[in-house]
């Protein structure tokens, strides 16, 4: 069983799992022999990774630096999740070019990320324009006949 073959991207978490290797807590989001080992190599997903949000406690805890996101991507990641807007983004975006700059290995594994990135931009279907204004009331129909679907225990014991 391929795993690409059924999903497109995967969001990497940031737990510890002692048992796949990392002696040292280290979240699974900045481990490569969790993100390029186990996921990349031994269940040959091709997809792309995103970690989850890297402003998290889980990683904040061990140290918020700029050095975190350029972890993330020699993890192998090909996308790095943040909800919080810091200063440390431009920072760490300069330390990720310039790391890049200087190392080819790193380098080649950013360009075959932009490649898996692009790739999954294809296959997604962007709707126009002009059908995105009708796009919400639509949602928000489906969603309503999705609910009267779904028996809700008033409906199914109150009779």
């Amino acid at each position: 069983n391929d795993l690409s073959s059924y999903l497109d991207l995967v969001m990497v978490s940031h737990g510890h799992y002692p048992s796949l290797g990392d002696i040292r807590p280290l979240p699974a989001s900045l481990s490569p022999r969790i993100v390029d080992g186990l996921l990349r190599k031994t269940v040959g997903f091709e997809g792309v990774v995103i970690t989850d949000d890297l402003t998290m406690g889980a990683v904040t805890s061990t140290g918020l630096t700029s050095k975190t996101f350029l972890k993330a991507v020699e993890a192998g990641n090909d996308m790095v999740l943040f909800s919080q807007v810091t200063p440390l983004l431009e920072e760490a975006f300069e330390l990720i070019v310039a790391t890049a700059r200087s190392d080819a290995k790193l380098r080649k594994r950013i360009d075959r990320s932009v490649e898996r990135i692009l790739h999954l931009k294809q296959k997604v279907e962007f709707a126009p324009l002009r059908n995105r204004a009708h796009a919400k009331p639509r949602l928000i129909r489906q969603i309503e006949k999705l609910k009267q679907s779904i028996p809700t225990i008033e409906r199914v014991y109150v009779r």
